[in-house]
């Protein structure tokens, strides 16, 4: 995995440089708000609330499979709406 480095944190940060890492982050949320619902409910649950695949399953009333192809779903499609982007 890439290490990713918060502009905010780095000693030499210019306003240019943290106005972009804001612009950034604003267009995955866009991105992040443009998945189907389940999808993000699936991975606010997974990774904010760090619910296990069994866990969602049994709040979603699903199989804890199809969470986790569900997951990697809506993964996929936040790399290609971020490629896009690009």
């Amino acid at each position: 995995r890439r290490q990713r480095q918060m502009c905010i944190r780095d000693s030499d940060c210019t306003v240019k440089n943290y106005e972009k890492e804001l612009d950034r982050r604003s267009r995955r949320e866009v991105l992040f708000c443009e998945l189907p619902e389940i999808k993000r409910n699936v991975l606010l649950l997974s990774y904010f609330e760090e619910l296990s695949d069994q866990a969602i399953a049994e709040l979603m009333d699903a199989t804890r499979n199809g969470i986790y192809k569900r997951r990697q779903s809506a993964l996929q499609l936040m790399r290609e709406l971020l490629q896009e982007e690009e």
